[in-house]
């Protein structure tokens, strides 16, 4: 045990210039636990810092989501004015120019529905389900399918948006397979 004093006595000679230690090594003992008191509490005061930052983080994360959500939800009233408005087409334009362009309003206005309840289940949970985001993504991308329905369209963007659809099928399959949830149930 000596020679760890002496090891540890060195140590603590330079770091806090202790010119004599007693032979028994209590002056060190003494100055090695003083040493780890005043690193707990520089490591507590970082604690407390990063719990402050970490809390002022959380808050203005909700509030901006708050503000999101009160703009995504002006959108939607308007989106779904915008469809009410469009609801006069049926008298002036064509029967399938006109449900057209209802159909394609109506599924704009379920898109932003999908990305409200992404951004309540992050303000809820404190994370973004990736189930949420992939119906959002299929919602837009099968409301860009239905404005090109009258379109003349080439085969390899037929093939692309076929694809497309396909593989969100796919992950938001794997998606509620692998959820976090689910594994969380099994433990």
């Amino acid at each position: 045990m000596p020679g760890k004093c002496v090891k540890i006595s060195s140590r603590i000679k330079e770091r806090f210039s202790i010119s004599s230690p007693s032979l028994d090594g209590t002056v060190t003992r003494i100055c090695y636990h003083a040493g780890k008191k005043e690193r707990r509490r520089k490591l507590w005061k970082e604690e407390v810092i990063d719990l402050n930052l970490t809390r002022l983080f959380e808050l203005s994360a909700r509030a901006l989501l708050s503000l999101l959500i009160g703009a995504i939800l002006v959108a939607i009233l308007a989106g779904v004015i915008c469809t009410w408005y469009d609801m006069r087409l049926i008298f002036r334009m064509d029967f399938l120019g006109a449900f057209k362009t209802i159909l394609v309003d109506i599924l704009t206005v379920l898109a932003l529905v999908e990305v409200l309840r992404t951004a309540l289940a992050y303000f809820s949970e404190g994370r973004v389900k990736v189930t949420y985001i992939i119906d959002t993504v299929i919602v837009t991308v099968l409301t860009e399918v239905l404005a090109f329905w009258y379109k003349e369209m080439e085969w390899q963007e037929i093939g692309m948006v076929i694809a497309l659809v396909l593989s969100l099928a796919c992950v938001r399959i794997i998606a509620v397979r692998f959820s976090p949830r689910k594994a969380r149930e099994e433990l």
